[in-house]
């Protein structure tokens, strides 16, 4: 049995891997753009499209910061507008 110091540890890709779980999504009706934020949510406007065009822009910077976050052991539980 191996000893760790802390609740952080490393993995076979040699990044760190945090305490924290991200949550298993089952019957997803689109897949994740990051597995390592849980929720990603734009807030209500009165247009439809508009709430929807919000969202395909926090999802899309959301793939774009996945490498990041990756590499430095992040996870977020909701990725907002604010």
């Amino acid at each position: 049995m191996e000893f760790k110091k802390n609740a952080w540890s490393r993995d076979e890709t040699r990044s760190f891997k945090s305490p924290f779980m991200v949550y298993l999504r089952l019957n997803e009706k689109e897949p994740n753009p990051n597995p390592f934020i849980n929720l990603i949510t734009a807030l209500p406007m009165s247009e439809a499209r508009d709430t929807e065009g919000a969202r395909q822009l926090l999802r899309a910077l959301a793939a774009q910061v996945r490498p990041v976050m990756k590499a430095h052991g992040f996870t977020v539980n909701s990725f907002e507008e604010v």
